[in-house]
């Protein structure tokens, strides 16, 4: 489907260019298609916009399918609990340009002490001592 599409809007593209009329093309892109976080995790999202191949401030938004697992707040993603969501942000005025970012979230260690409780992720590094 994406590749008649691409051929279709190719094809209108040059035939308009011809025609002596420009086209404008929007894009939208994220940081990546698939993303893994941990429970209780933060991280920012970039999503660049651009026109004509220059970045621009164009006006986006961001369904998710599921709001009990990942929350949305502007930029940020929040992992909420284990589960597996699609994110689709969406240019406002051409909601037809698109991008789908995964976003799978995995449970977390924690570590416990007699200060606390602490999220430990993949990578992490601790030292303990006696």
């Amino acid at each position: 489907m994406r590749k008649i599409f691409l051929f279709f809007g190719l094809f209108s593209l040059i035939m308009l260019t011809a025609c002596g009329k420009t086209v404008d093309v929007y894009e939208i892109l994220v940081d990546s298609d698939t993303l893994t976080l941990y429970v209780e995790q933060e991280v920012d999202i970039e999503c660049i916009t651009k026109l004509n191949g220059e970045v621009k401030a164009i006006p986006y938004f961001v369904t998710n399918s599921d709001a009990e697992i990942i929350s949305v707040f502007g930029q940020t993603l929040v992992a909420l609990k284990e589960g597996t969501v699609t994110l689709t942000y969406y240019l406002i005025d051409f909601p037809d340009v698109q991008h789908v970012l995964t976003v799978t979230v995995v449970p977390s260690l924690e570590i416990v002490n007699n200060q606390g409780t602490y999220p430990m992720y993949v990578n992490d590094v601790i030292t303990l001592t006696a």
